[in-house]
């Protein structure tokens, strides 16, 4: 393949992950990467999203360091309103999801969290998690973006 081509192809792959992006996320912007996350922030409202990717089993050093980057993009003088979206395939493991329940970004910067929940085993997961842990902070799970994004308004943000 000539440079053309690649640099072509490479701006077609670029444009076409934009315009997911755009429709997807509408009103987020991406702020940064993790190896299993992308962070978002909403152009509006005081609201953080983290977008786990597809097919990835997240582990406790992996939520240390997610916790890291949204604690390092935040205003920590300002607690905000989170979204955890799990995409089809995520796994989290039970000592992720322990140390998510307990970390400071949930416990002091956190107003209220929404899930985002893609498939039946999520929800059922997200269930038990909500009775296991009893959250300070509200918290409700979702099947869209927009429905999440809706309910922390609503709550503030």
């Amino acid at each position: 393949m000539c440079l053309c081509g690649l640099y072509s192809s490479l701006f077609t792959e670029n444009l076409l992950f934009l315009s997911t992006v755009l429709t997807t996320y509408p009103n987020y912007k991406l702020m940064a990467e993790t190896e299993v996350a992308r962070l978002w922030s909403h152009e509006e409202k005081n609201i953080v999203m983290v977008d786990f990717l597809p097919y990835v089993e997240v582990n406790q050093a992996e939520s240390v360091e997610v916790e890291k980057k949204v604690l390092s993009l935040l205003d920590l003088e300002r607690k905000c309103f989170g979204i955890t979206k799990l995409s089809e395939g995520t796994n989290m493991t039970t000592e992720a999801r322990n140390y998510f329940a307990q970390c400071d970004l949930t416990r002091k910067h956190t107003i209220a969290l929404a899930a985002v929940l893609q498939n039946l085993a999520h929800r059922m997961m997200y269930n038990f998690y909500l009775k296991f842990h009893k959250p300070n902070i509200p918290m409700k799970g979702f099947s869209k973006v927009n429905e999440a994004t809706e309910w922390l308004a609503q709550k503030g943000a």
